[in-house]
């Protein structure tokens, strides 16, 4: 089982975001569209912007 098990869609997109993201002007940045996460992560397009609509509404 191991931790995977504890895991879920939000962490992984939540740490795939947070591997790939860069400091341009001292702003951080994540240069991928969704589709590029999408197909990475093995999810649809649709499914990831539900996901970041949902972890924008908690943030604000």
């Amino acid at each position: 089982m191991g931790i995977k098990l504890f895991l879920n869609d939000y962490y992984d997109l939540l740490k795939f975001m947070h591997d790939n993201e860069v400091v341009i002007l001292d702003e951080k940045v994540i240069p991928l569209t969704q589709q590029e996460i999408a197909t990475t992560l093995k999810c649809s397009k649709m499914k990831i912007n539900s996901m970041l609509v949902f972890c924008k509404s908690k943030i604000i």
